[in-house]
């Protein structure tokens, strides 16, 4: 099944194919000291071939229906500038995860596209509840949680090593009888 969504006038959210791993790396790795900040796998992407493993992962998931990651693109598809998805899709619950190019900040990308996924989680996934776990201290993407009405749950102590500490997540949530297109 093809996914393509436009996400804003120069950004298009599209499934992963192997292809796309040589893009990916490259921002990665220009991006690893930012990213590094709250994503615990950063470290472990050293190659094309570890974005590739990703790629590998997502196409699994399409497959099985257990996760569903995109690839941000710009430029009429030419530039990659990060990806945004549900790394789980289980019991009626997905998970929303996003990174992107630190260049990319404060566009409105990331809101645009989580915004996209939670559309199209209730209206065609039948899925109950989008959830984003944030670390306690990762304000943008707590941030993005409010902007997209999602409310605070919980905070769970410890809830990810992070390199050489854990961080505390908070959980934000939104379910399907609370949203409004």
């Amino acid at each position: 099944m093809e996914l393509k969504w436009q996400i804003t006038d120069d950004v298009i959210a599209r499934k992963l194919g192997l292809a796309d791993a040589k893009h990916i790396f490259p921002v990665v790795d220009r991006n690893r000291s930012y990213l590094r900040q709250w994503l615990p796998w950063v470290d472990f992407n050293v190659s094309v071939f570890d974005s590739r493993d990703f790629v590998r992962d997502a196409l699994v998931g399409y497959r099985t229906n257990e996760s569903l990651h995109l690839g941000l693109w710009g430029n009429e598809e030419k530039d990659f500038i990060g990806v945004c998805g549900f790394y789980s899709i289980k019991d009626g619950v997905a998970k929303l995860g996003y990174w992107i190019d630190e260049k990319q900040r404060g566009h409105g990308i990331v809101l645009a596209s989580c915004q996209k996924f939670i559309d199209y989680a209730f209206n065609d996934l039948g899925i109950n509840e989008v959830v984003i776990r944030a670390a306690v201290g990762n304000l943008a993407s707590q941030t993005i949680a409010k902007k997209l009405s999602m409310q605070y749950k919980d905070t769970i102590k410890d809830a990810e090593w992070l390199y050489d500490h854990y961080v505390d997540h908070q959980i934000y949530s939104i379910l399907k009888q609370d949203y409004n297109v």
